[in-house]
């Protein structure tokens, strides 16, 4: 049966405006995925104040080390004491044993009762001692 003018007119706006509606939804699912992505939690959010706070502590220490580290031997001891892993062996010892501190470190109670206090407070205890 021949369709009429109106008719492959009103098929061609369906058409069109089922292409939008594709178009849409895709763009709606990619902004869930991005929304999803750039939502931080609460513990994200507050991790800025220590953001800046070991911004702060990195700028001191770096500022020390250029002081200490005149000659290669203050480097080679300044890498000893900072317990720089050189080895690929080394290395991967270092990541396993970190990873099971940080496992530690999830489990303990106060970290899970209230995390960035907890940090805080391990950053202002590290902090104080004097170094050496």
């Amino acid at each position: 049966e021949p369709v009429s003018k109106k008719g492959k007119r009103v098929e061609r706006h369906k058409k069109w405006i089922d292409k939008l509606a594709t178009a849409q939804s895709q763009k709606r699912q990619e902004q869930r995925h991005l929304s999803r992505q750039t939502d931080p939690s609460a513990l994200v959010r507050g991790m800025s104040q220590i953001h800046h706070s070991l911004r702060d502590i990195q700028a001191e220490i770096m500022a020390s080390d250029l002081l200490s580290l005149d000659t290669n031997k203050n480097k080679q001891n300044a890498q000893q004491k900072a317990n720089i892993p050189v080895s690929r062996k080394a290395r991967a010892r270092a990541a396993v044993k970190e990873e099971q501190r940080f496992a530690q470190v999830l489990q303990h109670p106060a970290f899970k009762a209230d995390a960035l206090a907890t940090i805080r407070e391990h950053l202002s205890n590290t902090l104080s001692k004097p170094t050496k």
